[in-house]
């Protein structure tokens, strides 16, 4: 390709360039579709919970394995493998007040280990 070719080429892609139109913030006027009824998230809640204690999760962090330890979660030893007791964590959950009110000493860290909250 020669350079008067190229040259063609790169004007074509500045003057046929789209015009970029300027930032907005958009609001969805409708209300969420509801695809799965209350009671089948409940459900579905239900079985995650079961998944937590039967089976569990496998954390990589040994603070994060120590910690849960502490808090009263099953660590496997010699596995990262913690399983959850729930019937203490619905415990707490009803000392903490309404459902999905997080604790005030709880700190968020995002994967970089910077404190969010």
């Amino acid at each position: 390709m020669s350079r008067d070719q190229q040259g063609r080429r790169r004007e074509r892609r500045v003057v046929g360039g789209l015009k970029q139109l300027p930032w907005r913030h958009y609001r969805n006027p409708y209300k969420p579709i509801e695809v799965l009824r209350p009671e089948q998230v409940d459900k579905i809640h239900e079985a995650s919970l079961k998944i937590l204690e039967e089976i569990g999760i496998e954390f990589l962090d040994a603070e994060a394995l120590s910690i849960l330890k502490a808090a009263g979660a099953k660590v496997e030893a010699g596995s990262q493998r913690v399983r959850f007791d729930l019937n203490a964590f619905r415990r707490t959950r009803s000392h903490q007040g309404t459902q999905g009110e997080a604790s005030s000493n709880r700190r968020i860290f995002s994967s970089s280990r910077k404190l969010l909250r």
